[in-house]
């Protein structure tokens, strides 16, 4: 065989071949849509027969992997982050219950045991020069934090943490820009190192759903429609622990993803 011939052979059976996984990647991709319609319409029907309407936005993705995660806080994760808006050579001091006081060149800061937290930056190189939404998306990005904007009261911006993509309900960061040009950045947040925790039980929507149907039943609340099926995260004695909220029209709920009780939001 020449050499033209087998370069040509070659480049044919490399085409096949990615024809080959380009079809079978589609039909793995159809399949899994398939049964995802069908646990819908299953979950959509289930409903339905208890006189509950579920709107189809209300209907998530089940592919979705959360876990509950044990944080154990770590002194030297938290000076690298107070660092990086208070500047190098930051000092720290234990004043007790562990509760850490740093100081450095741009400011001060406290980190309590629990996650709350006070920055205290007195002046801003920035001068006003920019918008208080620009200069939050700078400390965001110096913090290494990932946040969403939740609400804006003067000068005082509020922002959520997000936690793979969703919102922690009960973790937050506030910037409070002074007239003379500083900001003080409060919040809730502890930072040290994670690892997983306990495996769940109610993680899939369609588990959670049902459960959730059960529930408001056994207890007579009289639910008529399903608006919105959020994944959330909650903040509690160390663990981040996943959240469902259902919003209906009688409320909204939430179900602990690892323990699936039903709380009123």
């Amino acid at each position: 065989m020449s050499s033209s011939s087998l370069k040509t052979y070659v480049i044919v059976l490399l085409v096949i071949i990615n024809v080959v996984l380009i079809v079978l990647y589609g039909l793995d991709d159809w399949e899994r849509n398939t049964v995802a319609r069908a646990q819908q319409e299953d979950m959509r029907d289930i409903f339905a027969r208890s006189g509950v309407a579920l709107h189809d936005s209300a209907i998530i993705d089940a592919g979705i992997e959360h876990m509950e995660t044990l944080v154990t806080r770590s002194v030297v994760s938290e000076l690298a982050l107070v660092s990086s808006v208070l500047g190098a050579d930051v000092y720290s001091e234990d004043r007790g219950g562990n509760i850490i006081y740093y100081s450095g060149v741009n400011g001060t800061a406290l980190f309590h045991p629990d996650g709350y937290f006070e920055i205290r930056i007195p002046f801003l190189s920035s001068g006003g020069r920019k918008s208080l939404d620009e200069q939050v998306d700078e400390f965001i990005e110096q913090l290494g934090v990932d946040l969403r904007k939740s609400s804006e009261t003067g000068r005082q911006l509020h922002y959520i943490v997000i936690r793979n993509g969703v919102e922690v309900i009960n973790q937050y960061f506030t910037f409070n820009f002074g007239l003379s040009g500083g900001v003080d950045i409060s919040g809730s947040y502890v930072v040290g190192l994670e690892s997983p925790a306990n495996p769940l039980d109610y993680t899939d929507p369609y588990t959670a759903s049902l459960r959730f149907l059960r529930l408001i039943e056994s207890i007579g609340v009289l639910c008529g429609e399903i608006s919105a099926i959020d994944l959330a995260y909650t903040f509690d004695n160390s663990l981040y622990t996943p959240i469902w909220i259902f919003r209906t029209d009688t409320g909204e709920y939430m179900l602990n993803a690892m323990t699936g009780e039903l709380y009123y939001a």
